[in-house]
């Protein structure tokens, strides 16, 4: 079932050609919402120009925006009685970046290292830089927190889990 999910997400990716995007827009989102969890007094000063700094050492120098589910998961994948596989949970599609989806699906969709692996490979991807980790971890704990959430300090602390591991 790996394969088919890896399979079906290349093909939502390749419905809409990839477009040039202006990477400032997502350096911008990145300052934004360090600086949101910062005021809300989620952030220390130092995480927030830690996490800063892990991102913008991996600065993307071009993006390419294509069409994105961004909710992309095990849980919004239903298999029928003959084993078909389709997606659910489909009003967050957008333009976006692979890399981002690809971020996000690492830390919303639990899987071992292994097997993440596998899936990149056949999905026919590579792992998105910290830059995109730190930015798909910041979308999730600034929704949770903007709307307290439960799990909002969770999704905090996985967010400063980056700065112990430094990559993803």
């Amino acid at each position: 079932r790996l394969t088919q999910a890896a399979t079906m997400l290349r093909a939502l990716h390749a419905v809409h050609a990839p477009i040039p995007a202006q990477p400032a827009m997502y350096v911008n989102e990145l300052d934004l919402g360090l600086e949101e969890l910062r005021q809300a007094r989620k952030l220390s000063p130092t995480s927030t120009e830690q996490l800063r700094a892990l991102a913008l050492a991996w600065r993307p120098n071009a993006v390419s925006e294509t069409l994105l589910h961004q909710d992309f998961c095990a849980e919004n994948i239903v298999v029928s009685r003959d084993d078909a596989m389709w997606v659910v949970d489909n009003e967050t599609l957008r333009m976006g970046p692979i890399e981002l989806e690809l971020a996000r699906i690492r830390h919303r969709w639990p899987m071992s290292e292994a097997t993440w692996r596998r899936f990149l490979t056949l999905y026919g991807g590579d792992e998105p830089s910290p830059f995109w980790h730190v930015l798909a971890r910041l979308r999730g704990a600034g929704m949770r927190v903007r709307n307290q959430l439960p799990l909002a300090r969770e999704a905090v602390d996985k967010l400063k889990d980056l700065l112990r591991v430094g990559r993803t």
